[in-house]
């Protein structure tokens, strides 16, 4: 366990359901469909799966490292790779806002619980 109340197992689900998320939204864009959300549950359920104990402190870490993967993936590839990384903001309209909001709130709704049903609520830092 590190200082943020992550398990080990927990962090390396989540990074690994993000990866898969990523990979999956990137294919998405390369076929015309905008499914930034698609990064959010995989890398909430990726959490979900793994985790020993439920932390709300891991689900607002990975729906932040959603979003912000979804982000770059978009920036990369489809037809908002002309803006970058730092062009991101201005490709947000009312519809893809809405679209990064799922992606978050599905990551931070799957990876803040646990399949486990004795799972126990962890605090950061214990």
């Amino acid at each position: 366990m590190n200082w943020l109340g992550w398990s080990t197992r927990a962090i390396l689900a989540a990074l690994l359901g993000a990866l898969l998320g990523a990979a999956l939204y990137a294919y998405a864009l390369a076929h015309g469909v905008d499914a930034p959300y698609a990064v959010g549950i995989a890398s909430g359920v990726g959490a979900l799966v793994g985790a020993p104990d439920r932390s709300t402190m891991r689900g607002l870490l990975v729906a932040t490292a959603a979003i912000w993967i979804a982000a770059v993936v978009q920036s990369q590839i489809g037809p908002f790779a002309a803006f970058g990384i730092v062009g991101f903001h201005t490709t947000l309209g009312w519809k893809r806002s809405a679209w990064f909001t799922v992606c978050g709130l599905a990551a931070f709704l799957l990876a803040r619980t646990s399949l486990r049903r004795d799972a126990k609520q962890r605090a950061a830092g214990r």
